[in-house]
């Protein structure tokens, strides 16, 4: 069941934060994952034990930009895996302070240590309004996604 909220429900929901970000990795196309806080056993195989963070955040479906003191470092139109590694290698061990919606432009901005923020933009061309822009797996328990049509919302996992 979808409860729907407000930037002050995010906030309380993530009171938790400031996270330290431990893993970030590009995934299919423009998608990136960041993991941050305590490290959650997801699943053992053997001997090989895969890995999640308290805070779970995957970033999708959206056009995205990362800032560096008010300046563009990367963005989701670049495809070159190298650059994105050494780049978002940077966010490794800052901690992840607020995310939050900008309602005037229905963005979500994410605010890192050191200056550093990644803004999520919606793409109608190429997206649908009801496609989430990123979802947050909170300890495994909650996902928190946003989304144009619905804003932010909370769901258990």
């Amino acid at each position: 069941m979808k409860t729907f909220l407000t930037n002050n429900d995010v906030s309380k929901i993530l009171s938790f934060l400031p996270l330290a970000i431990w893993s970030v990795n590009k995934g299919f196309g423009s998608f990136v994952t960041f993991d941050a806080g305590e490290k959650i056993i997801k699943k053992k195989k053997g001997k090989e034990i895969k890995y999640v963070g308290q805070l779970h955040i995957w970033i999708y479906l959206c056009d995205w930009e990362l800032y560096h003191n008010n300046k563009i470092l990367l963005s989701s139109e670049i495809e070159d895996k190298k650059i994105y590694d050494k780049i978002l290698h940077q966010l490794i061990g800052l901690p992840i302070l607020k995310i939050e919606e900008y309602l005037t432009q229905k963005n979500v901005k994410l605010t890192f240590g050191e200056n550093f923020c990644i803004y999520l933009k919606n793409n109608l061309d190429v997206y649908e309004k009801e496609d989430d822009l990123l979802m947050i797996f909170i300890e495994n328990q909650a996902v928190l996604s946003y989304s144009l049509q619905n804003g932010f919302y909370i769901e258990p996992v």
